[in-house]
């Protein structure tokens, strides 16, 4: 069972955002004072809207990720906390679920799945073993579909829910937390905390109740949103997908079609350019080493545009983390390749930071000059595109490098509306980083205590707790004008943490970390 404090320190922002976003600071401020937090901390009438960050997957398609109010998000875990009990009794009766939330043990996030991907193989090799067709679907564009409604549905039945509205009824307080916490909008959860796990388990485990009800001899796994149903003819698969989108549209849910297939068995358990790469042997010599380098990469580059929707150069680069580079010319043509597919796909930018930083033992020299071009130049073109996560990251190395931002580069920056870049680019101008300056009228203008509680809340706040920029109009501190946000500043509440530029190590072992980011199906 997750604490409060837990949910609250590492199950609130998303994992993909440069280290110095933090939320330990906030959850120990409210563990030290549960019982005077302000009465409007838990006003139910309270609203708010969530900031958005875009986080690269393959080729051109995105996923927006959000970092919900910080007020309305206390509530929303308060109420998970103390219900958990029932919230787990809930997907117990799921017997496909390879995604129930558990604690997470391995102390990453507050919460993770019952079942990681090593328990995944075996359970979808039994499936197998009795079948002769497998049908794979998934949910269209499943997080931003919810439907908030849905959730006392899930765990309290269509009609009593529509009969009973009242806040007491745990569904119904769920839903009341997540629409408030996004300006009472009925449709989607923001991805990335940790809470929409919880979301997306309650509906779901409804649907596999019904699921089992109607096909008494169901066999299958669901990964999240990803189900592999075993069958042993077309005709079954067929029906089973069938009921399955009848149980889905009840929930306002369909199914994806464009990743809806029916296989005839055998089928492999992953895409022959991963089990390539994962087994591809870079020797330990440095002459061989240096070669192997080479055709390492001239294969990863040739597979990445035979299989331009999948990961292949994220996969790619961290395959190579426990590589041990023996001299500074072979890590020197590491540094190369990196750099080079930085430039291909701006979304690996933060693989590649891990390796030049993280991974880096014996402190060979780093082509710095090169790396801050290359990282200028990602600015300068992701950032205009909307590429918020890729810009994020090169501006974080950056600061890491000490190195300057370019002209253009600034120039762009200043035009964002992205909070995660408005403080890396103001922390950049504190350091002296950005010797041209920079235009602050747009953020400037977020200073306001209405902006407290709309999607630029994040910078609002804290630009106004390190003394980056000031109120707007100058002459009241809006911060402290709110009760709420004026608790969090008296009690040295921070979200960024300018010290935190010490290690780009926050990803997790393939394939866990990238199973919801690369598409792999057969």
């Amino acid at each position: 069972m997750p604490d409060l404090v837990t949910l609250l320190a590492k199950g609130y922002f998303p994992e993909e955002l440069p280290p110095p976003f933090r939320t330990d600071i906030y959850a120990k401020a409210i563990l030290d004072n549960i019982h005077g937090l302000p009465n409007t901390f838990t006003d139910r009438q309270l609203t708010a809207k969530i900031a958005s960050h875009s986080v690269a997957r393959v080729d051109i398609l995105r996923r927006p990720i959000g970092i919900p109010n910080p007020i309305l998000f206390f509530n929303l875990c308060k109420d998970i906390v103390v219900n958990w009990g029932t919230l787990a009794s809930h997907y117990a009766h799921s017997k496909i679920s390879g995604s129930s939330p558990i604690d997470d043990l391995r102390s990453e996030r507050a919460i993770w799945w019952a079942k990681d991907f090593k328990e995944h193989i075996p359970m979808r090799a039994r499936i197998r073993a009795t079948n002769k067709w497998i049908l794979k679907t998934d949910i269209s564009k499943f997080y931003p579909s919810i439907y908030t409604h849905s959730i006392p549905w899930a765990l309290h039945g269509k009609q009593f829910s529509k009969n009973n509205t009242g806040v007491n009824y745990l569904g119904n307080s769920l839903d009341k937390w997540i629409r408030n916490g996004q300006d009472r909008q009925t449709i989607g959860v923001p991805i990335g905390p940790d809470t929409s796990l919880v979301v997306a388990e309650t509906i779901l485990s409804a649907v596999d109740i019904e699921l089992q009800k109607r096909i008494p001899k169901l066999r299958g796994l669901r990964i999240v949103d990803d189900y592999e149903f075993g069958c042993k003819t077309y005709a079954e698969a067929e029906e089973t997908l069938a009921i399955l989108q009848e149980n889905l549209k009840e929930y306002e849910l369909d199914v994806n079609f464009e990743k809806t297939k029916i296989i005839k068995l055998p089928l492999s358990f992953e895409p022959s350019w991963i089990s390539e790469l994962r087994h591809y042997e870079i020797r330990d010599k440095p002459t061989t080493q240096h070669n192997d380098l080479v055709q390492y990469f001239s294969r990863v580059f040739e597979l990445s545009k035979e299989y331009s929707r999948d990961s292949v150069l994220k996969y790619a680069i961290r395959r190579l983390r426990n590589v041990k580079i023996l001299n500074a010319d072979n890590w020197g043509v590491l540094e190369s390749f990196l750099l080079q597919c930085a430039m291909i796909e701006s979304g690996v930018v933060q693989s590649v930071l891990e390796i030049l930083i993280d991974h880096n033992p014996n402190n060979y020299p780093l082509s710095l000059l090169l790396i801050g071009e290359v990282l200028n130049h990602i600015i300068v073109n992701a950032s205009p595109l909307g590429y918020t996560n890729e810009t994020a990251w090169s501006l974080w190395g950056l600061i890491f490098w000490k190195l300057q931002l370019e002209v253009q580069a600034s120039d762009v920056l200043s035009k964002s509306n992205d909070t995660v870049i408005a403080l890396l680019a103001l922390d950049a101008l504190k350091r002296g980083l950005i010797p041209s300056g920079m235009n602050l009228t747009l953020w400037e203008s977020f200073m306001t205590q209405n902006d407290l509680y709309e999607k630029q809340w994040l910078l609002s706040y804290e630009a106004n707790k390190k003394g980056w920029l000031p109120s707007f109009g100058g002459s009241t501190d809006h911060v402290m004008a709110d009760t709420n946000f004026g608790f969090l500043k008296m009690n040295d509440v921070y979200f960024y943490d300018e010290q935190k530029f010490k290690s780009a190590k926050v990803l997790r072992d393939f394939p866990s970390a990238l199973l919801s980011l690369i598409d792999v199906t057969p």
